[in-house]
């Protein structure tokens, strides 16, 4: 904006006072739907003209069904959102926003999100981050979680408690994950017990470890193996499940 000009470009407060709870509409919308309001809003302008809408059938059912004309989209679609945008990038507030969805999206380390937060980080992905897939945006990449596989693993990680049993393209686990790993039916892995499981225990002495549990009685299976794939002993728990102790290779 050039010195001594006038502002033209409404405030927030003037934008809400023209059309109530406008902003919070927006933060807290679902992002199909603000995708929608989009569509209309170009749909009005026909900006297309005086080509044919390049519209298929189920987005013009969406736009006919006029979920937003209380909200009177013009037939010029203003641009001074962009100015908008300008000022709030220069305050870094989109980064911090983009740090917040990620540590939400990411784990709990800010708690578990209210049904309100829920739909407020679906719209932010949706709107400043550019979220792939709208229905499931918390399953969506964007540009606050690019790595689709990534997804994929937090999602096992966080629901389930365990990694996949593989770390990347070279085929090795990941270091410091829980693996799930599934052994044939008629295999004997889990001898003598009859369990139809076993719990692995990544341990630092395998050797040292196993001293001790026989100095305190445990059930400590006889052999105890060296593999280039790191050292593995064997016990036996109270209620007759076996366990799996492994020392990994030096350095991993």
């Amino acid at each position: 904006m050039a010195a001594g000009s006038q502002a033209i470009v409404p405030t927030p407060s003037q934008i809400d006072a023209a059309i109530p709870g406008t902003l919070d509409e927006i933060l807290t919308a679902d992002p199909v739907d603000l995708a929608l309001h989009m569509e209309q809003v170009w749909d009005l302008a026909n900006v297309w003209a005086p080509s044919t809408r390049p519209v298929g059938k189920g987005r013009r059912a969406l736009i006919e069904l006029g979920a937003f004309n209380d909200l009177a989209p013009s037939t010029h679609p203003a641009w001074h959102h962009l100015g908008y945008s300008f000022c709030i990038e220069n305050t870094r507030a989109t980064q911090i926003v983009k740090r917040v969805v990620h540590a939400f999206r990411s784990g709990e380390g800010l708690g578990h999100p209210s049904v309100a937060t829920q739909r407020w980080l679906d719209a932010t992905e949706a709107l400043l981050f550019g979220a792939v897939t709208l229905l499931g945006t918390s399953m969506s990449t964007s540009a606050v979680r690019p790595d689709p596989e990534a997804v994929r693993r937090n999602a096992y990680w966080r629901m389930f408690g365990m990694q996949l049993a593989f770390g990347g393209d070279d085929g090795k686990p990941a270091a410091g994950t829980t693996v799930w790993t599934i052994a044939d039916a008629g295999s004997d892995l889990f001898a003598p017990s009859t369990a139809p499981f076993m719990v692995n225990y990544r341990v630092a002495d395998v050797h040292g470890l196993v001293r001790e549990l026989r100095a305190e009685g445990c059930n400590v299976l006889e052999k105890v193996e060296d593999t280039e794939y790191g050292k593995f002993a064997w016990v036996i728990d109270p209620d007759g499940n076996k366990v799996e102790l492994w020392e990994p290779p030096a350095g991993q």
